[in-house]
């Protein structure tokens, strides 16, 4: 392994790369606290047809509330990557799933399909209904009917709400 040393211009002082002050922390084991971080990683499932403006803004704002986490929705796929099997690997690398539910995800055999996967491996599932949504919780497609949800009628409010019940789960689980 090769040492890079770098030369502080204002003096003649040697200072070590980054690297190697990284491996040299990690060696005394002063570095454990940022390794062992514990990651949530969540999948969107949703449906672009009325709800592709707000899923950005979403992710956005789970990603600065919730530290550590991983939020996927299918935009975060590389061009031409297989959407399909990139959205089920993350479902299975996924310790929630977070399903919004409104008029076009009822129709979308490929939601079902995602929701289908996340139960057989056992996922925690938080469903999210629009309030506008003509459909109450036991007529959903999806036998979703014991699984506790939240209501929303704003993307401001399905924030709030999602904040509260992820860590609501995560202090459950610890």
């Amino acid at each position: 392994m090769s040492r890079i040393i770098l030369k502080n211009h204002w003096s003649s002082e040697e200072i070590p790369s980054v690297n190697y002050r990284s491996q040299h922390m990690e060696s005394h084991n002063l570095l454990p606290h940022i390794q062992n971080k514990k990651t949530d990683r969540f999948f969107i499932c949703y449906a672009r047809y009325d709800f592709s403006t707000e899923i950005s803004g979403l992710r956005d704002y789970l990603s600065l509330v919730i530290p550590n986490s991983y939020v996927y929705y299918d935009n975060n796929k590389l061009k031409g990557e297989k959407w399909k099997k990139r959205n089920y690997y993350e479902i299975r690398h996924s310790n929630i799933m977070i399903v919004i539910i409104t008029p076009a995800s009822l129709y979308s055999k490929e939601i079902k399909n995602e929701i289908s996967l996340a139960k057989q491996r056992r996922k925690r599932i938080i469903p999210c209904k629009d309030e506008n949504l003509a459909i109450d919780w036991n007529e959903l497609p999806w036998n979703m009917e014991n699984i506790d949800g939240i209501s929303f009628d704003n993307t401001d409010t399905l924030k709030r709400k999602l904040y509260r019940e992820i860590n609501r789960i995560r202090k459950s689980i610890s």
